[in-house]
């Protein structure tokens, strides 16, 4: 006999959402606060890289948050169904229409057109071109970046939370199913052929120009911020500058310009390090989620050229920035170099058309 719907199930579901939230934000504050030390402290003790990195994530599944979250992860399904609002929750409502395929994480399919049923969705991924629809068990937030493209593109987001629906999905692999969202929110979906996807939608526009620039200086002040040299968020501070109440507190600031990264590359002492990432960059493409990585890992090997050195404490003393160990500065910019190898910055290239060395990084501090 089919469980009835229970008004008052409606409301629980309503705070254990609130309480998750509140869960969420305090084990990302608390890990905010952990890690930082631990990764100081870490080094300082010549503790196993693997160890430090996990440090943060492991005090907090010792704690309350862990049991909460697994907790939650068995009842929110019988809360929904309790409540009568179905087993799906949809992150990006839209109609669609394809072939399915199984994928053990939607980061293993960047590229491929099809239906996508996947059990794993980090959230930072992009949406693979002629993709129409995503279906997931996995629990990604709503202001994903993920979420959001697909609902900026108009394809079909949801995560199931019935074991049986998703089961009898991944069984469909091959089939020609077309999906849409019920009045009350749930996924249905029947047996139809695929219409070819809409070219509006589905297939990027032509790639936008991308100007190289050239190497000007190591670093510069905030009032020499230009767009010719800095990215979008230093000119954004230039903006600002001059136009805010005495009473509004200016962030001091400098930043290293375009360029710096490939005259450092090419700097005697990081020649092993470029020949390495030569090498690495010419087989990402090979299987980017595990060579990405070693890119990054790559890049954070670089060292400080002694006039890029001088130039950013120069800058950093009159710009009047707080003293930092040189250390954690300059793992700080190479973090922000080697982030234009994350996992979403290249496919998003990718799928754009956007030449990989056509897009120069400068560093805001």
């Amino acid at each position: 006999m089919p469980i009835q719907p229970n008004p008052d199930a409606v409301g629980v579901k309503s705070v254990t959402d609130r309480f998750s939230r509140v869960v969420g934000e305090w084990t990302d504050a608390l890990l905010t606060q952990l890690q930082p030390k631990a990764e100081l402290l870490g080094a300082a003790f010549e503790a196993e890289d693997w160890t430090i990195e996990l440090f943060g994530e492991e005090v907090i599944r010792g704690g309350p948050a862990f049991t909460w979250s697994r907790l939650m992860r068995r009842l929110d399904p019988l809360l929904r169904e309790r409540a009568g609002i179905g087993g799906w929750q949809v992150l990006s409502p839209a109609q669609a229409a394809g072939r399915v395929q199984v994928a053990a994480s939607l980061m293993s399919v960047q590229g491929e057109p099809t239906v996508l049923i996947t059990d794993k969705v980090t959230g930072e991924e992009e949406i693979p071109e002629g993709v129409v629809a995503v279906l997931t068990s996995d629990t990604p937030d709503l202001v994903a970046h993920v979420a959001v493209r697909a609902r900026n593109e108009q394809v079909l987001f949801a995560t199931c939370f019935d074991e049986e629906t998703f089961a009898d999905l991944k069984t469909r692999v091959g089939q020609s199913l077309i999906f849409s969202v019920a009045g009350g929110g749930d996924v249905q979906f029947v047996e139809g052929e695929a219409g070819a996807p809409d070219q509006e939608t589905s297939s990027v526009s032509g790639a936008p120009t991308i100007r190289r620039r050239s190497f000007s200086q190591w670093a510069v002040s905030a009032d020499a911020f230009d767009p010719e040299i800095v990215g979008g968020k230093s000119n954004n501070l230039g903006t600002l500058r001059g136009r805010l109440s005495d009473w509004v507190r200016f962030p001091r600031s400098m930043a290293l310009p375009f360029g710096a990264f490939e005259q450092a590359l090419v700097a005697p002492e990081n020649e092993p390090t470029a020949h390495k990432l030569e090498t690495l960059l010419a087989e990402v493409g090979q299987d980017p989620a595990k060579r990405l990585p070693t890119v990054r890992e790559a890049i954070e090997e670089l060292q400080a050229p002694e006039p890029l050195c001088q130039a950013l404490l120069d800058t950093w003393g009159r710009a009047g920035l707080a003293p930092v160990p040189w250390d954690q500065a300059w793992r700080a910019v190479t973090r922000v170099w080697a982030s234009k190898w994350n996992d979403r910055a290249y496919f998003s290239r990718a799928a754009r058309g956007i030449a990989h060395d056509d897009l120069m990084m400068a560093v805001l501090i």
